[in-house]
């Protein structure tokens, strides 16, 4: 905050990408004055209102600065700024932005936002507006990797450092998802004996709005991390191998890795990726 042994300076500068119809909400700022500059691209539009005593829109006339030359506009109007111009956003203005003839680079220096508490909206909401789906659920896979042996025919496998909540609700799922067996190798010993229990799990995307999505998770067995030589056995075989631990727990899984890497060479087994 503005102010604060954290952030002494009262002043900030951000970079932004706004794409043709991309429409920032109308609102303004209590304390906060900002020049808001078009760096590249397309047209930059700003629609203007003089916010009224009930913090709703005035219909005076809106006087700005435009690269320091006074310019005035109606109600409602519109500044548009070419590559290169700016303009000046003083407090209690109403304002929306949006580009125009293509995506537009946009450069914002300004006084520190608090956040929580400088921001009025015209149109009331939560700090965060509500996701519209309005496509099918389609999970990312670009990050997974294809057996390189073109000749295998066993299933393809994954070999996980770390079955937290990351390991198997984002990446095990995607592997999963495309066909490949899931080795979690960690220390907690209650995960380890369900995921060997039932060998497949469930992960819910929640939703306020909407029903809960319940995502299966097929084909999962786990290895506990103090069995070296279990451990060393899976990283042989594997075909990707990832780790979604913490930075401290690093060091502590270089040595079976070190080893199962060493035994795939002397294997000769080909096309492993990390």
């Amino acid at each position: 905050m503005m102010g604060s042994g954290e952030y002494s300076k009262p002043y900030a500068e951000k970079i932004m990408i706004v794409e043709k119809r991309q429409v920032t909400p109308w609102h303004f700022h209590w304390h906060k004055m900002e020049d808001i500059i078009n760096r590249g691209g397309g047209d930059l539009v700003i629609e203007l209102h003089n916010a009224g005593n009930d913090e709703g829109f005035a219909d005076t006339p809106v006087t700005v600065q435009v690269d320091g030359q006074t310019r005035t506009v109606a109600a409602g109007g519109k500044v548009v700024l070419k590559p290169g111009e700016s303009i000046c956003l003083t407090p209690r203005l109403y304002h929306t932005i949006y580009a125009e003839n293509g995506r537009t680079l946009v450069g914002e220096v300004s006084m520190v936002n608090d956040d929580a508490c400088d921001n009025c909206f015209y149109e009331k909401s939560g700090r965060f507006p509500a996701i519209d789906e309005d496509e099918p659920l389609c999970i990312c896979c670009a990050m997974i990797m294809k057996h390189s042996s073109a000749n295998s025919t066993t299933s393809k496998k994954l070999v996980l450092f770390g079955a937290g909540n990351i390991g198997r609700s984002f990446i095990g799922q995607l592997f999963s998802h495309n066909g490949y067996v899931i080795v979690f190798v960690d220390i907690d010993k209650q995960i380890i004996r369900e995921v060997n229990k039932k060998h497949t799990y469930y992960v819910v995307i929640k939703s306020n709005d909407a029903a809960n999505i319940s995502i299966k998770v097929n084909n999962v067995r786990a290895v506990n991390a103090a069995q070296s030589r279990a451990v060393i056995e899976e990283i042989g075989t594997a075909d990707p191998i990832a780790t979604s631990v913490g930075a401290n727990a690093l060091p502590l899984i270089f040595p079976a890795f070190a080893k199962g890497l060493k035994q795939r060479l002397h294997a000769t087994i080909a096309g492993q990726s990390i």
